[in-house]
C-alpha cells in the first residue's frame, strides 16, 4: 500500500499484527517473519479513515467527517453509522459494550453500545478549551492529555453510569501521548520530555529527558517504558530509577506509533507510507526487518 498507517493492533499473546491504512486498506502481518498473510479493504463510504479500533467481535472506523462506522466482520451490511463529533475523529477505543471517541472539536465522548444494532448512548462528553490530543483507557480508568499541557485521570465504575475525575497533572508543554498502569501515569510532550506521575499520590516521580523533538508514542511494560518520537529515536527507560536503558536509532526521522513485546519492536511512520518496521531482539543484538504489505 502507498498510504500511511493509521492504526496498529496486536492482541495480547498473538503473533498477528493488523495494520489499517488511511484509505481503508487492512493488512494482516505475521510478526514472526514479517510476511503479509492477507489484505482487504474496509468500507468507509468514500471518506478518509482517520483511525480504527478493534474488539473481539467488532471494529469501529473513525472518519474525517466526524462519523463512526461500527461493524461486525462478515456482517458489514448490518453496520451502524453515527455522528460522533463535529470534526475529524482523532482516536478510538472499542470493547464489547463501550466506545470512546476523540475529535478535533475538542471533545472526548464515552458511548454505551447496545447488542441490538441501536444507536450508541453517550455516557460522558468531556470538553476542553485546548485540543484533547490523546487518551488511553483500560480497567475503567480514562487518562487524556491536552495541547495546554494538562493530563486528566478519570475513574468509571464497573457499570459505567458515571465517571469521576481523580487527578489533573499540569506541565508547560503540549501533550502528544499518554500511557498508564496502576502505579504510573506517563505523558510525552512537545518539548522532548516525558513526565512520570505517581498514580496514587498524584506527585511527579520523574521528568525524563533525552529525546530530540516531539515524543509521539509510549508503551508501558511493567517497570519498563518504551518511548518514540522525532529524530529517529526510540528509548527504553527503567521506571524504578528513571534511567535510560537503551537508545535505538531508526529511519525515517518521525516515529508516531509503536508496539513491543519481549522480542519484537514494531514501528510505523507517516514519512514511510506503506511500510511497517519490525526490530528483532536476538541475544542482545537488534536486526531490522521492513514489511511492505503491497
Amino acid at each position: 500500500f502507498d498510504d500511511p498507517v493509521v492504526t496498529l493492533n496486536i492482541k495480547t499473546g498473538s503473533q498477528i499484527l493488523t495494520a489499517v491504512f488511511s484509505r481503508g486498506a487492512v493488512a494482516l502481518i505475521s510478526i514472526a517473519d514479517s510476511s503479509c498473510i492477507s489484505k482487504h479493504h474496509l468500507s468507509a463510504g468514500g471518506h478518509q479513515v482517520e483511525c480504527v479500533a478493534f474488539s473481539d467481535s467488532a471494529f469501529a472506523c473513525g472518519l474525517g467527517n466526524g462519523e463512526v462506522i461500527l461493524s461486525v466482520p462478515g456482517a458489514e451490511d448490518a453496520s451502524i453509522n453515527f455522528k460522533a463529533h463535529d470534526d475529524e475523529i482523532k482516536n478510538l477505543y472499542l470493547e464489547s459494550s463501550l466506545l470512546i471517541t476523540n475529535g478535533w472539536d475538542k471533545h472526548l465522548n464515552v458511548w454505551q453500545l447496545s447488542d441490538h444494532q441501536e444507536q450508541p448512548t453517550c455516557l460522558l462528553s468531556l470538553s476542553a478549551q485546548a485540543d484533547i490530543d490523546c487518551f488511553s483507557y483500560h480497567d475503567d480508568y480514562l487518562v487524556y492529555g491536552t495541547s495546554a499541557g494538562n493530563v486528566f485521570v478519570w475513574k468509571g465504575p464497573s457499570h459505567r453510569s458515571a465517571f469521576t475525575g481523580l487527578f489533573e497533572f499540569q506541565y508547560s508543554a503540549e501533550v502528544y501521548c499518554v500511557a498508564f498502569d496502576f502505579q504510573n501515569v506517563v505523558a510525552g510532550y512537545s518539548n522532548s520530555e516525558i513526565a512520570v506521575w505517581d498514580m496514587v499520590t498524584g506527585e511527579m516521580s520523574y521528568l525524563l529527558s533525552g529525546h530530540i523533538g516531539i515524543v509521539r508514542c509510549l508503551q508501558l511494560d511493567g517497570r519498563r517504558l518504551i518511548s518514540g518520537g522525532d529524530r529517529r529515536q526510540v528509548r527504553v527507560w527503567d521506571l524504578k530509577t528513571g534511567e535510560c536503558l537503551c537508545l535505538l536509532h531508526r529511519h525515517p526521522p518521525l516515529l508516531n506509533q509503536l508496539w513491543a513485546n519481549e522480542s519484537r519492536l514494531v514501528t510505523v511512520s507517516p514519512d514511510w507510507p506503506g511500510t511497517i518496521t519490525v526490530l528483532c531482539y536476538d541475544n542482545h543484538h537488534i536486526q531490522k526487518k521492513s514489511s511492505h504489505p503491497a
